[in-house]
């Protein structure tokens, strides 16, 4: 059974749209789709043309990027090129520095000694000579000159072998910085040409992402040339001070032997003329070592004095502290900053101030009591080699002065 349907249903009249809001929609449609469509197709040419665009921004930015990888592993070849060869010239100056560093430690070790012991030995015999003989004479005072010129010459050369020490160290330190430069630059072409070489189709490539945005970079291509530059101007620096150096080191090893051997022969001359001659010294050396144990006596007295009176600023002090300690306990408004306070504060500084000054005295007392037993020792030694004889001049003395160094090995030539 056909249920019955609404009245309005029925009415043939009864619709929403009309057959020309139909049509006009329909249209409507059709008119948007062409007018996507007529987008989509602009688009799609000019994304071509844009996406070739890119493309030939790519490949250019490419290589643009490889060209200056390429000016750039130029550069370093260059400048690794010219650190390169100031290193080797240091290399070289270095070695030349060296050697010369071996003939000073060589004088200064081995040869250098041998001139001061023969002449010390000789003032050492000959001071045991006795009676007349007891004169000063030319022997004595050539020998003393001959340990004068060969301290001196020691002490020069050992200062210049310090200086070239030095002078070695600080080559090594720039070599270090052109070494590592090199190394550096060596490294750096390395990676650079292993860059200049990768391609689209290489088969290293791969993504790191973010590693656009991360700058690790500590210098710019100016600051870089500097860097190298300030290297090898230093180590030309250092290489003109080496050449200097060396240059003065060993016009003082030929001065060195030239005058030792020229005050030996001096000497020798002297012995010859006059062998057996002394000085009489002894009795002159004997009152002054009296003098020194007299004042070394009187002074280690005045020693004794300030301990005891640094000792006797102890028991006021701990009176003086004890008292402030004890009125540290003084109670509430009583801890009064009063006179006695002030009083007694000042007491402990001026205890500690007397103290310092006692002190001062005593280190100043036991330095010249260190000074006076040195010049006793200085004393007794001279008076116990003040004798000598004829015997030890001529078969003694010149016999070991034939073991003076050669001029070769005053040179520092083993």
């Amino acid at each position: 059974m056909v249920s019955e349907l609404p009245p309005e249903i029925l009415t043939p009249h009864y619709a929403k749209n009309s057959q020309e809001e139909w049509r006009e929609h329909t249209a409507e449609r059709l008119k948007g789709l062409d007018l996507v469509a007529g987008r989509s197709a602009r688009y799609r040419t000019d994304l071509a043309g844009t996406i070739q665009q890119k493309e030939q921004l790519a490949r250019s930015l490419q290589e643009d990027s490889r060209k200056s990888l390429g000016r750039r592993l130029g550069d370093i070849n260059a400048l690794k090129g010219a650190v390169n060869q100031e290193l080797l010239r240091l290399l070289s100056e270095s070695d030349a520095l060296r050697k010369v560093h071996e003939r000073l430690l060589n004088v200064l070790q081995e040869v250098g000694q041998v001139p001061l012991q023969i002449a010390y030995e000789c003032l050492y015999l000959r001071e045991k000579r006795i009676g007349i003989d007891l004169v000063y004479d030319d022997v004595e005072k050539n020998l003393v000159k001959e340990i004068e010129i060969v301290k001196a010459f020691k002490e020069r050369l050992r200062r210049i072998a310090d200086s070239v020490e030095a002078q070695i160290q600080a080559n090594l330190a720039s070599q270090f910085e052109l070494e590592r430069d090199v190394c550096d630059k060596h490294l750096a072409q390395t990676i650079d040409d292993r860059c200049f070489s990768l391609r689209n189709s290489s088969k290293e490539i791969d993504f790191y992402p973010d590693v656009e945005n991360v700058d690790q970079t500590i210098s710019n291509p100016e600051t870089w040339s500097k860097y190298s530059n300030r290297n090898i101007v230093h180590a030309k620096h250092q290489r003109s001070l080496s050449a200097k150096l060396r240059e003065e080191a060993e016009t003082l090893l030929d001065i060195a032997a030239r005058e030792m051997r020229k005050q030996f022969s001096k000497t020798n001359q002297a012995f010859t003329k006059r062998i057996g001659e002394t000085i009489e010294a002894r009795n002159k050396l004997q009152v002054h070592l009296a003098k020194a144990d007299h004042e070394i006596d009187q002074l280690e007295e005045a020693v004794e004095l300030l301990k005891q009176a640094i000792k006797e600023k102890e028991i006021p002090k701990k009176v003086a502290q004890t008292c402030l300690e004890e009125r540290t306990r003084r109670p509430n408004i009583e801890l009064c900053r009063d006179d006695p306070q002030f009083k007694l504060v000042k007491e402990i500084h001026i205890i500690d101030e007397t103290v310092s000054a006692l002190m001062q005295r005593f280190h100043e007392a036991q330095e010249t009591l260190e000074q006076l037993a040195i010049e006793k020792a200085k004393l007794q030694r001279e008076i116990a080699v003040k004798v000598n004889s004829l015997h030890i001049d001529r078969d003694r003395c010149m016999i070991m002065r034939n073991t003076f160094p050669s001029s070769v090995r005053l040179l520092g030539y083993l």
